[in-house]
């Protein structure tokens, strides 16, 4: 499944899915499973950078790998490109934003044993076998824009990649 994120109150927000590079994935194993990382309905969505309204900037794009924790918390946000003033006001944003995220963990389901149970806040999954959470790294595209003067930020992420 992958995460949702709902339009932030100041505008929509937009993006696109950034897949990882086959060597950042976990490798499969036999009988074993995946249960994909979903990001929690209340992170917080990056805001316009008040001071650049007035700019009428063309569209931005901002793209940052996030790294989560075995217990779905978001630890670090990297930027994928180098950032000019106006970008680096963008990149900012979705920084202090990303950093509040929190995730229903990436978890491994192995075959055997008796069932596991994995809770997050207040939602509990129960695995058919040995279940484990997992780090994982996602990657998302943010995208700032104006409509009718009017800011806007989309977004989504890609699969969970190492």
């Amino acid at each position: 499944m992958r995460p949702t994120i709902e339009p932030a109150a100041r505008g929509a927000v937009s993006g696109e899915v950034v897949d990882a590079d086959a060597q950042d994935r976990y490798a499969a194993e036999p009988g074993v499973s995946y249960d994909q990382p979903v990001a929690l309905p209340d992170n917080p969505v990056p805001v316009y950078p008040p001071a650049l309204l007035s700019q009428a900037l063309p569209p931005q794009a901002v793209t940052v790998t996030l790294r989560v924790n075995a217990d779905g918390r978001v630890t670090d946000a990297l930027p994928r490109e180098a950032a000019d003033a106006a970008q680096a006001s963008f990149q900012a944003s979705v920084r202090s934003a990303v950093l509040q995220w929190k995730f229903f963990p990436l978890v491994r389901v192995q075959p055997g044993g008796t069932p596991t149970v994995v809770t997050v806040g207040e939602t509990s999954t129960t695995y058919p076998g040995q279940a484990t959470r997992l780090p994982f790294s996602q990657t998302y595209r943010f995208v700032f824009s104006q409509v009718d003067g009017k800011p806007q930020v989309d977004a989504t992420g890609n699969d969970p990649v190492r």
